[in-house]
Parts: structure tokens; sequence; C-alpha cells
């Protein structure tokens, strides 16, 4: 039974602060006990982008090498066709709740975290998306979305 952690926008974004920001020690330090731990940490490719795309537009190098850094360091993990089929079929539960996690237009990269979340690993694997928004994942049936640093 395998351990699996998928990163959230939030995280990986508190992980590419500069080395000097008080605020990245406790994150640096979390990651490197959950790697110790065996857990397979991985960054899915819609949680790159939305993070990507951020610092592509703040022109922030130093903080794109350090993401450049994790995916080499970190298991990553692609979109497949399941998860998108997942996707879909959450952000219409959600919206048809009237309780989406973003705009009707938007493409929704948190209903796209949970397709992957509910999509990765094997069955009796413990697979859960580490976050800095428990609330909006949340919302979505089956898909286990803890507080970053309430993962131990």
């Amino acid at each position: 039974m395998a351990r699996i952690v998928l990163f959230d926008a939030g995280v990986i974004g508190l992980l590419c602060l500069l080395p000097d920001d008080p605020k990245v020690i406790p994150g640096r330090v979390w990651l490197a006990r959950l790697i110790t731990s065996g857990a397979e940490v991985m960054i899915p490719d819609i949680t790159d982008y939305e993070v990507r795309r951020e610092l592509n537009r703040l022109g922030t190098t130093a903080k794109l090498e350090r993401l450049e850094s994790l995916r080499d360091e970190l298991i990553t993990v692609a979109v497949s066709s399941e998860a998108w089929a997942k996707a879909a079929e959450f952000w219409a539960i959600v919206r048809k709740a009237g309780r989406p996690t973003a705009d009707r237009h938007a493409l929704d990269g948190d209903a796209i975290l949970a397709g992957v979340a509910a999509t990765t690993g094997s069955p009796g694997d413990e697979v859960m998306i580490a976050t800095t928004n428990v609330g909006h994942l949340a919302r979505f049936s089956g898909v286990d979305a803890r507080r970053w640093d309430a993962i131990v």
C-alpha cells in the first residue's frame, strides 16, 4: 500500500520561495520528512501549470529555477484521459450543487487536481492532496485534501 501526496499550487508556491524567506523553512523541513517517510510525493502537471504561469507573469527567474529543481527532485504526474473525465464529472457535480470552485468559464484547476487525485494510485493506496485551501478541494467527494502542514 503506497502513500501518495499530490501537491496543490499553494504548496508548490511556498516551496518555490527563495531560501532566505523565513516562510519557506517549515515547508522544506516538512518536504524532507515526507520523502524520508517513504511517501510518493508528486507534482501534478496541472499544479505545475498554475504555479508556472504566475511565476512567468511575474518574471521571477529564481522561483522558476526552484520549480524546475522540485520537478527534478519529485515525481511528476500527467493529467490522464481518465483524470480529465473524472474532473469533468467533479466540475458538474459541484456546479449543480451550487458550490463551484471557479467561474463557470474557467477550466477549474481544483476540479482537475481532484480528478488526478481520484485516478492516481492503486486500490488500497492512500492518496491525498497537500493544500493551503482545503475548503475548495473538500467539495469533491472521495478526495482526501489536507492542509499541507497537517500531513505527517
